[in-house]
């Protein structure tokens, strides 16, 4: 490997980033918790198939790479990385 380059990300990387448990990103009673990205005063984010949904302002849904990537302001890669 070069010297400062990154390791490439594999399709298995992917497939377990996908797979990383959202419980383990944000705290959930009966599959719903507060969603991160606007002034939520009750629970609007649920949790479902391991894809969160916001029904409040947000109105979007995150895969766990996804959410990675907005909430921490990262890139895909780096996203990945993370959830390994």
């Amino acid at each position: 490997m070069l010297k400062g380059k990154e390791p490439e990300i594999t399709s298995a990387m992917i497939e377990r980033a996908k797979e990383y448990p959202f419980e383990q990103l944000m705290q959930f009673t009966r599959n719903m918790c507060r969603c991160p990205f606007h002034d939520d005063k009750t629970p609007s984010m649920s949790l479902k198939n391991n894809r969160v949904r916001c029904w409040g302002s947000c109105g979007k849904s995150w895969d766990t790479i996804q959410f990675v990537m907005e909430k921490e302001n990262v890139s895909f890669k780096e996203a990945v990385r993370r959830l390994q």
